[in-house]
């Protein structure tokens, strides 16, 4: 499912619908044996409003094996079916979600359970906000809802970054331009992947391109769990000069983004992210610095 382009919320109807612990299934089967449920989560879901009070109990707390589920089996079948991946999933997986009943669904509410939320997805930019700006950078939120495909945002970040430069819209420089959410990377065949990567170094890399055009320019996107696709890195960090470094090193950047390799290509030029397990998963964090250009 990762590699079929589909976000974390249609990943997550169809592994919710065949787990006995995720998607509230973990909070039902504690409901059953009569017992007290108070849960303490994170949301990594796109669209989630930044926390407020999180000593209040939070009374739309869904997902996670705690909470109850807003997904349902018939997304997970839409999902299947939009991303035509019948054939490319365990067939008892399918053939058991095709024909589920009822009984199959996931438990859609708890009122008896009490929730507190510490983080969601938005706190993220708003923290590196604070962070910028204690530092004398003004920076801004683009977006907290960020998808699509990794490659492609590395393209439209660059671009971002030469309109700054350039006519000083929508921000003048220098200036941090915030944004989260998950991006993902499709692969259709598996043939094609000749090393290693993910949804963060293959954003980077793509900015790297482009980024060469806006002197000074630099992106970081990390995952905030720590580790991005299948790479012990939490992701990248290129400037304007990563595409230089990696010809001078003899990388190929396209082939690396074509062979979804962009860990090897990265550490060859030292633009690798290493953070170790951070103990929280709040998606992917991106950064983007651009500096006034030098006349």
């Amino acid at each position: 499912m990762l590699k079929s382009g589909a976000n974390i919320y249609e990943i997550n109807a169809i592994r919710r619908h065949i787990s006995q612990m995720n998607g509230g299934m973990l909070a039902k089967r504690i409901a059953a044996r009569g017992a007290e449920l108070i849960g303490f989560g994170i949301s990594d879901a796109v669209g989630k409003p930044p926390t407020g009070d999180i000593s209040v109990p939070d009374a739309h707390y869904m997902g996670t094996p705690m909470g109850p589920d807003q997904t349902t089996l018939e997304d997970a079948r839409n999902v299947i079916r939009n991303y035509d991946v019948a054939d490319r999933l365990p067939k008892k997986v399918v053939d058991y979600l095709m024909n589920a009943g009822p009984e199959g669904e996931t438990p859609k509410a708890f009122p008896q359970n009490t929730y507190y939320l510490l983080n969601t997805l938005p706190d993220s930019c708003l923290y590196a906000k604070k962070a910028a700006e204690e530092m004398g950078i003004p920076a801004y939120i683009l977006t907290s809802f960020l998808e699509g495909e990794s490659k492609d945002a590395g393209t439209v970040f660059a671009s971002i970054a030469r309109e700054i430069q350039t006519f000083g819209n929508p921000f003048p420089a220098p200036c941090v331009i915030l944004s989260s959410g998950e991006t993902t990377t499709k692969i259709l065949d598996n043939r094609a992947i000749t090393g290693h990567g993910g949804p963060g170094q293959e954003l980077t890399l793509s900015f790297a391109i482009a980024a060469a055009k806006a002197p000074g320019a630099a992106m970081l996107s990390i995952d905030s769990e720590g580790t991005d696709g299948t790479t012990p890195v939490a992701g990248g960090l290129t400037d304007s000069a990563s595409l230089a470094a990696a010809e001078a090193k003899g990388v190929d950047v396209y082939a690396a983004l074509r062979g979804h390799a962009c860990y090897e290509a990265l550490r060859a030029i030292g633009d690798t992210v290493f953070t170790g397990n951070t103990g929280t998963n709040l998606c992917d964090l991106n950064i983007l610095y651009v500096p006034a250009k030098e006349i």
